[in-house]
């Protein structure tokens, strides 16, 4: 009797981990990155980096982020979406933090529930360049909180970027170059 209880337990709980496994491996992972500088980052410019989203299995529906930086070494001076974006007039930017070295974004979105299955422009940084050739500094990122478009938690991984100061590139022609 007591064999028989514990095989029917035992049922029970493979039925239920069969029936509800696949529920929690198929949970949300998404990616935040910022993208590469354009142009280079060379003394005085102004530069820009994408803030990037991809996902599996899901679509962010809201984030609260705080972008890390130098700000000897770069400062912000604006963050924009474009009107394609889902977060477009849905985000709020702390732009009095922007020579803190440290600023919240925070955007959702209402309108798309789709899975994302390609990296999107969330909106664009843009960046003035603070610092003297050599310096370096991380762009990171922390999130605060990141919930899909059914304000699910996720799992989220970020990367950001690391920036040198660098001298410009001057282009020339390769017959006026010497060897």
């Amino acid at each position: 009797m007591m064999v028989s209880r514990l095989r029917k337990a035992l049922l029970v709980a493979i039925t239920v981990a069969f029936l509800f496994g696949d529920r929690a491996l198929a949970s949300s992972h998404i990616w935040i990155t910022i993208g590469p500088p354009n142009p280079s980052v060379i003394p005085n410019a102004i530069f820009k980096t994408n803030l990037v989203v991809s996902s599996w299995n899901g679509n962010m529906g809201a984030f609260d982020l705080l972008i890390r930086y130098d700000p000897s070494v770069v400062r912000i001076v604006d963050f924009s979406t474009s009107v394609d974006s889902e977060f477009h007039m849905n985000c709020s930017v702390d732009s009095a933090s922007f020579n803190s070295g440290k600023t919240r974004i925070a955007c959702f979105q209402v309108m798309n529930r789709v899975v994302q299955d390609r990296s999107k422009v969330v909106g664009v940084l843009t960046w003035k360049v603070i610092g003297v050739l050599g310096s370096e500094t991380d762009i990171s990122i922390e999130p605060s909180l990141v919930v899909d478009a059914n304000w699910r938690s996720v799992e989220v991984l970020t990367y950001g970027q690391h920036l040198t100061v660098e001298m410009p590139r001057i282009y020339m022609p390769l017959i006026l170059r010497s060897h």
